[in-house]
């Protein structure tokens, strides 16, 4: 049995963790046109010091202890083996809620990702940007933009809507059932600034903090503060608003950081100059509109089984891709069953 995860973001990893409990001799494999691990989860590196690192997508994972103790098979692992630990540090602006509880991943967010995807036994293929997939003897046939061309017997897609949408092949076909509702998915888009100053800012006593009424940034966070890492080189992370981002979501990389960074001097004007300077945009950055019911996933195909899920059918937030992942591994659990392969 292959399957293939198509997106190397936390919900393949994840889903390919239940599908291994499921099918232990199953061979899953991963691609993604990205040049690693971590979809929007992702964690640069200084270009002066690679020890130097930033999460530029989600900062921290925030739950409730009922979601922990009933999908402790996850995070008790993640939690044991250090790749979680509690938030720590000061954050100003936080709304907490109830009994959440907030953790980071010290070694950055993408970390999290490939330790799910090594624990899963996933065959890993970056720099794999899938262009096609087609039906032909009781497979799909998947094809990249640069001829790498394989036939899987499960195929599931997890990257955002609008990406689904640009594939070419018999794919298209299983999707006009579902055009509607999958049109109806939306995201909002953002950018992310690094700040690069290698070494610790004086006179900051916070870890992250919200900035309320500002028309260009909403969150600023120090990265290795927040990680619990205060001995780790320095970096500082802003996240633009979401108004801020859908306006000048076509606009130039290169001329967004030059505002962005202008905004944090006016900002914080007693910091030093960064030693290096780094602009991300999130087109797709989180789901504000999902999937109707928010189903965890859809079959698109039954035979050969065809799956689509991740945040847009069950919101972006860490549980959300669990409970994706778990909707996705039964549909596959279930599909097998039927055809008398499980």
């Amino acid at each position: 049995m292959k399957i293939l995860l198509v997106g190397g973001g936390i919900t393949s990893a994840l889903t390919g963790l239940c599908i291994r409990k499921l099918l232990p001799d199953c061979n899953i494999s991963i691609w993604d046109k990205a040049r690693g691990a971590g979809g929007r989860m992702a964690t640069t590196r200084c270009t002066l010091n690679a020890s130097c690192t930033a999460d530029l997508g989600a900062q921290y994972i925030t739950t409730t202890e009922d979601f922990m103790k009933a999908n402790g098979d996850i995070y008790n692992d993640l939690i044991s083996d250090g790749t979680l630990e509690p938030l720590k540090c000061k954050v100003i602006g936080m709304k907490t809620q109830g009994n959440s509880k907030n953790f980071v991943v010290p070694n950055g967010t993408s970390f999290l990702v490939k330790s799910v995807f090594q624990k899963a036994q996933i065959n890993q293929k970056f720099s794999h940007h899938v262009s096609s997939i087609n039906e032909g003897d009781g497979k799909w046939i998947v094809e990249t933009k640069t001829g790498v061309k394989e036939d899987f017997d499960v195929v599931i897609l997890t990257m955002p809507v609008p990406q689904v949408f640009l594939l070419e092949g018999t794919v298209k076909n299983s999707i006009k059932g579902v055009l509607e509702p999958l049109t109806a998915v939306t995201y909002s888009s953002r950018y992310v600034l690094v700040l690069f100053f290698l070494e610790n800012l004086p006179n900051e006593d916070w870890g992250a903090q919200y900035i309320d009424s500002d028309p260009i940034f909403r969150y600023v966070t120090i990265d290795n503060i927040r990680r619990n890492r205060p001995d780790n080189l320095c970096a500082v992370v802003f996240h633009t608003t979401v108004s801020f981002g859908f306006k000048h979501v076509e606009d130039s990389i290169p001329d967004i950081e030059k505002v962005l960074v202008s905004r944090t001097k006016e900002l914080f004007p007693t910091w030093p100059e960064p030693k290096a300077v780094k602009c991300h945009k999130w087109r797709y950055s989180q789901v504000t509109n999902t999937y109707p019911d928010t189903p965890g996933c859809v079959v698109l195909s039954a035979s050969p089984l065809l799956v689509i899920g991740g945040d847009a059918f069950s919101g972006s937030k860490f549980d959300n891709c669990i409970q994706s992942s778990k909707s996705i591994s039964q549909r596959v659990g279930e599909a097998l069953k039927i055809i008398g392969q499980l």
